[in-house]
C-alpha cells in the first residue's frame, strides 16, 4: 500500500464580494508504506453520501456563488475509510489566490467531529489545518459539514474581488500527520 495520493475537485465556485474556489484534496497515508502517493481507493469522497469515488468530481460549494458580508454558504462531503483498518481523518483549508482585499475576511468552517473549527483565510497559500483528527473504522463513513463565508467586518473594498481556496482531507492509519503536513509532503 502507498502512503499518499491527492486528488483534486474541479475548481471553481464563484462568491460575489468574493469569488470562491474551492476543491478538494484527498489523501490517504498508511504508516508502513514509504512511497510518495497510495491508492486513492483507500480515502473515498462523496457529495451526496451514496456515490463514492477517490476523487471529488464537483466543486464543493456551487459555481457563481455570491457572498455579501455576514453570509455564508453551507455544504457536505461523506468521507469513506475503504481500507481494510481504522485511519484518522484529518481537514485543513489552503488558500490560493484570495486578494489582499478578502485576507482574514472570507472564513471556513467544518465539522468532522464534535465540535466546529474555523479559520479565516489568508491572502497567501498558507494551510490551516481545522479540528482534531478524528478515528475513521475500516469501511466507515463520516459526514464532514462544511461553510464558507464573509465575516460582517468585510469592508467595501471586498466587493466583487475573487478568491480561492482548497479543501484538504487526509486519512493517516499513523495518525500522527495533519492534512496541511501532508499536502506540504
Amino acid at each position: 500500500m502507498n502512503p499518499l495520493r491527492r486528488s483534486f475537485a474541479p475548481r471553481g465556485a464563484r462568491a460575489g464580494a468574493a469569488l470562491l474556489g474551492a476543491g478538494a484534496f484527498a489523501a490517504m497515508s498508511l504508516a508502513a508504506a514509504p512511497a510518495a502517493y497510495a491508492d486513492a481507493d483507500y480515502l473515498q469522497i462523496s457529495h451526496e453520501g451514496s456515490s463514492f469515488s477517490g476523487s471529488a468530481r464537483q466543486p464543493i460549494f456551487p459555481a457563481g456563488l455570491h457572498l455579501v458580508p455576514g453570509s455564508s454558504q453551507p455544504a457536505a462531503l461523506w468521507v469513506r475509510n475503504n481500507s481494510a483498518e481504522p485511519a484518522y481523518l484529518s481537514l485543513a483549508v489552503a488558500g490560493r489566490g484570495i486578494g489582499p482585499e478578502l485576507a482574514g475576511y472570507l472564513e471556513f468552517r467544518s465539522r468532522i467531529g464534535a465540535g466546529a473549527e474555523s479559520a479565516a483565510l489568508p491572502g497567501s497559500a498558507a494551510c490551516n489545518d481545522l479540528g482534531t483528527p478524528v478515528l475513521l473504522e475500516a469501511g466507515a463513513v463520516r459526514r464532514v459539514d462544511l461553510s464558507t463565508g464573509l465575516v460582517p467586518e468585510t469592508p467595501n473594498s471586498a466587493m466583487d474581488q475573487q478568491g480561492a481556496f482548497d479543501v484538504l482531507l487526509l486519512l493517516d492509519a499513523a495518525g500522527g500527520r495533519s492534512a496541511c503536513q501532508a499536502a506540504d509532503a
